[in-house]
């Protein structure tokens, strides 16, 4: 009897949940009440309503509109499974392997306060158990020295490698990360 095929996401992805829930409860306990405050939620979902969360780039740095020109080509793989690969435009293709310069919000994957390995992402984060953003509008990060976590946005610079291909269905990575200054 031949084994069901599973998605090699399926297991990161349930460790990234499982490092959110312990993660996320211990950043919270360290919110104010004014912190805590939200926004009414609309009754129907339309994206350009989130568009005011997205930060503005500062002078020299990319903006999250240029990463987000990718069109999303399905193909079918030799076993019959569909596969959806990025087709960037010309102005995405050109940053890659180019040093840049990105403002957006952190999205953790370890549960310390100081963070190497994160998402850096265009929308704040919202939920324990979803991703804020797409993968046009997230870059996985790794930095020189690690960066403490905030809510805020932070400005970050580091080499941008466009990846085609990635195993985590993941857009972007940016190496030999660091704080920038605006």
């Amino acid at each position: 009897m031949a084994l069901p095929r599973i998605n090699s996401r399926y297991p990161v992805l349930l460790m990234l949940a499982c490092t959110l829930l312990i993660a996320i409860p211990q950043v919270l306990a360290q919110l104010t009440e004014e912190e805590l405050e939200y926004e009414h939620i609309p009754e129907v979902y339309d994206p350009a309503d989130y568009e005011y969360l997205i930060p503005e780039a500062p002078e020299g740095a990319v903006a999250w509109q240029t990463l987000t020109q990718v069109e999303e080509v399905i193909l079918e793989d030799p076993d019959g499974y569909d596969i959806v690969k990025p087709k960037f435009a010309e102005a995405v293709s050109a940053l890659d392997e180019q040093e840049i310069k990105i403002m957006g919000f952190m999205y953790p994957l370890d549960s310390t306060e100081k963070q190497a390995h994160f998402l850096l992402t265009a929308y704040p984060p919202s939920c324990p158990y979803c991703l804020p953003a797409g993968p046009s509008q997230m870059i996985e990060v790794r930095c020189e020295q690690p960066i403490t976590f905030t809510w805020n946005p932070i400005l970050i610079e580091g080499r941008l490698k466009i990846l085609e291909d990635d195993e985590y269905g993941l857009y972007y990575r940016m190496t030999a990360v660091r704080l920038a200054k605006e």
